[in-house]
């Protein structure tokens, strides 16, 4: 039986190997009956001649997602013959392509690892692909989220967000691109004022303006 301690909903599992286990019905007699990233969950042991509530088994890590579609890493070509089998976080899965955030786990820095992918059905290569793992320098990826060394406004928008918009003109006082009727007028008092703008500053500025009000 599995329990979840966050709702108190409970399953009975129908199979299990070294990597997962399924429950048939799923989640029920709970608040939620939800499997979500951030619940706790224990696994007990459950024999109908036998009653112990204290017999439970604790986890460090779970890894749940609502398909058997799925990246693993292992340390055999061949999957069933795996000691360590760590899963791969996807963030972007198409036909053609899956970016994955690399987990290590338990596996060295360095050295070969095997990839699997696994599909809907729980299909998967009968053969892993060998990965080197190095732990040298690698290139940021643009669109995990994450705002890495090298990546800024101008080359990775997805990550780092978009640039400061830069002011256009010494009268574009807010940065906004464009130079509004009060910037104008505050930019001309302080050419009459002689407060460092010249009349060739004032003309620029008064051109700017016409054009960003057609």
């Amino acid at each position: 039986m599995i329990k979840n301690t966050s709702d108190s909903s409970t399953c009975i599992a129908t199979s299990n190997n070294a990597t997962s286990i399924t429950c048939a019905n799923g989640l029920s007699g709970g608040t939620d009956n939800q499997w979500e990233n951030g619940d706790g969950y224990i696994l007990a042991y459950f024999n109908p001649g036998y009653q112990n509530n204290n017999a439970f088994r604790y986890f460090d890590d779970i890894y749940i997602d609502d398909t058997f579609a799925r990246v693993m890493l292992a340390n055999s070509q061949n999957y069933s013959n795996a000691t360590i089998i760590e899963p791969q976080i996807p963030f972007a899965w198409s036909d053609n392509s899956i970016s994955v955030t690399v987990n290590l786990g338990k596996f060295n820095d360095s050295g070969i690892a095997y990839l699997f992918v696994f599909d809907a059905d729980n299909n998967y290569n009968e053969v892993g692909y060998p990965i080197n793992i190095s732990s040298g320098t690698t290139n940021p990826i643009c669109g995990d989220n994450i705002c890495s060394s090298g990546e800024n406004c101008s080359n990775c928008k997805l990550d780092c967000g978009s640039c400061p918009q830069q002011p256009i003109h010494e009268a574009d006082t807010d940065s906004s691109g464009s130079i509004e009727t009060n910037e104008l007028f505050n930019y001309i008092s302080l050419w009459r004022k002689g407060l460092g703008v010249s009349i060739s500053q004032v003309i620029e500025a008064i051109k700017i303006w016409k054009i960003n009000k057609k």
